[in-house]
């Protein structure tokens, strides 16, 4: 039996709990959002991350098995990401994952593990061509 919500799923036939619409207001800026869509460029599996309050941008190792559809944050990769963000004078703006395939909106796996909405992070998703915001519904 497949457990379709699983992240090993190669399937994404379930319903999601949650919806997401996107945010047409760009709030990152250009230099950056050229970064983020020359990593989904380059790679031909999903690369993850987050973004500071300053506009930096952190990679976080991704271990997931099927990383060419999926991410799964590396847990000390993780850890010491947000030491180093949170130990300066700084704060996580949002998270963000590429999206070799270039589908642009969230997948069911990518709703059913969207970060806590009480943390307020933005959620990005990036493309070769774009860098697109969401937010849950």
């Amino acid at each position: 039996m497949t457990i379709h919500a699983q992240a090993s799923a190669t399937d994404q036939m379930f319903d999601p709990i949650r919806r997401a619409e996107r945010i047409f207001e760009v709030v990152l800026p250009d230099s950056l959002q050229t970064i983020l869509k020359q990593i989904a460029i380059a790679n031909h599996h999903e690369v993850c991350g987050f973004i500071d309050v300053h506009y930096g941008f952190h990679v976080v190792d991704n271990i997931h098995d099927e990383r060419t559809h999926n991410f799964l944050m590396d847990e000390d990769s993780f850890t010491s990401t947000m030491k180093r963000i949170y130990g300066s004078d700084n704060a996580v703006l949002g998270m963000w994952h590429t999206h070799p395939n270039n589908v642009v909106w969230p997948t069911p796996r990518d709703l059913a593990g969207w970060p806590n909405p009480d943390l307020k992070w933005k959620y990005w998703i990036v493309t070769n061509n774009q860098v697109i915001e969401w937010r849950l519904l």
